[in-house]
């Protein structure tokens, strides 16, 4: 999509919202790396699963996501092909 079409639908107030509702950083981060879809198929499978976490948290009701930690450095050494440790 062009840049003007997204301002006119508002998209950086959308994606300043959501990253207000970001928990982590890495949530934080994602979130700056979303771009909208042109593609039907890419779009209808993001709502099938909005649609399933919607059903999920209905039926059993929030999730019990506490405090997260920045894991970013483990992440990095597994794709490194390191070894992580409960430490």
């Amino acid at each position: 999509m062009n840049e003007k079409t997204l301002r006119v639908l508002e998209y950086p107030k959308i994606m300043e919202s959501l990253r207000d509702q970001a928990v982590s950083s890495m949530a934080k981060a994602r979130v700056g790396s979303l771009r909208p879809s042109r593609d039907a198929q890419e779009v209808q499978g993001w709502m099938a699963e909005t649609t399933e976490a919607v059903s999920v948290i209905l039926h059993k009701g929030a999730l019990p996501l506490g405090s997260f930690y920045d894991v970013d450095a483990a992440v990095h050494l597994a794709m490194k092909g390191g070894t992580l440790t409960m430490k």
